[in-house]
């Protein structure tokens, strides 16, 4: 009966850790380079950010993916394949915030959704 009840807690423990990290995600271009850039100033991964927060990230941009295939994001439309990974997902919202410093102070969602939209067009 306690193996039961720990196991319980414990896989009742990730379902919390879950909820949390969705329910939060960045607001702006910067945020979502703070919590979502893999790769530190030396071209290095950055292994100090892999943590809640890139957990938060790579739920973020599987949750836009979704929305994308189904609604637009301030008229803009995406056509992500399946096959395209979180990573690459991440990757492509860093170099895309990277290339239009801009977009920083924006909504996270438009910048990514446009992005998206230049990596994966809807033909």
């Amino acid at each position: 009966m306690s193996r039961m009840l720990f196991y319980l807690l414990f896989a009742g423990s990730f379902v919390v850790q879950s909820q949390e990290v969705a329910a939060h995600h960045p607001e702006t271009g910067d945020d979502f380079l703070e919590h979502c850039d893999l790769v530190d100033e030396d071209d290095d991964l950055n292994f100090s950010g892999m943590d809640a927060g890139l957990a938060e990230c790579a739920t973020y941009v599987q949750d836009l993916r979704q929305r994308l295939a189904s609604v637009s994001i301030r008229d803009v439309q995406a056509c992500i394949p399946e096959s395209v990974l979180v990573y690459d997902l991440m990757t492509v919202g860093v170099d895309w915030l990277e290339r239009n410093p801009a977009e920083h102070p924006n909504s996270a969602d438009a910048s990514l959704a446009r992005a998206f939209r230049e990596a994966w067009p809807c033909r």
